[in-house]
């Protein structure tokens, strides 16, 4: 059932980048589309949906499209959960169970992630430090920050849980 699971994952993760690479933007909108919203909450703003480009807020010149969606923090978080955590599982049942819980856990890490990413970007720039000539190496900087944080703190979490699992049962899960 590993090999089943592992090749599934590695479709997906295929999938995923052709996604980002060689589709539009509306390919992504699984997504784009509660990043956006999120991102509208915390912040109190509207952004309007631009066929070919993504989310849009004129007023702050803001562009919520393919580049923002995480999709190779996506692949990158779903290869990681699987490949570190499904060995570690007894059962062909309780592996699917994972798989699938791993792919949700991706799914909203990604999404909290990209608005947790994007909110704090354009909260430096209306400070002033994310502008300028640096602009750009900033906002790369904070998303380096930003996906590594998150890539260690899901590891570290789901690392515990296991941990905890296997002390329950007294066996690897």
């Amino acid at each position: 059932m590993k090999k089943v699971i592992y090749s599934v994952t590695i479709l997906m993760a295929v999938a995923i980048q052709y996604m980002i690479h060689l589709r539009e933007v509306e390919s992504l909108l699984f997504i784009l589309k509660p990043v956006t919203m999120l991102v509208a909450l915390l912040l109190g703003i509207n952004f309007q949906f631009v066929e070919g480009v993504g989310f849009v807020n004129e007023r702050l010149q803001i562009n919520i499209g393919k580049a923002c969606a995480g999709g190779s923090f996506f692949t990158l978080l779903l290869l990681m959960l699987i490949f570190t955590f499904i060995p570690k599982i007894v059962g062909s049942g309780q592996q699917v169970k994972a798989m699938l819980l791993f792919l949700l856990s991706t799914y909203c890490i990604t999404i909290v992630a990209n608005a947790s990413r994007i909110v704090s970007t354009l909260r430096l720039m209306d400070i002033g430090l994310a502008v300028g000539p640096y602009q750009l190496a900033i906002h790369q900087l904070i998303g380096i920050i930003f996906y590594f944080s998150f890539l260690f703190i899901t590891y570290i979490f789901f690392s515990k849980l296991f941990q905890k699992g296997g002390e329950r049962h007294g066996k690897t899960l």
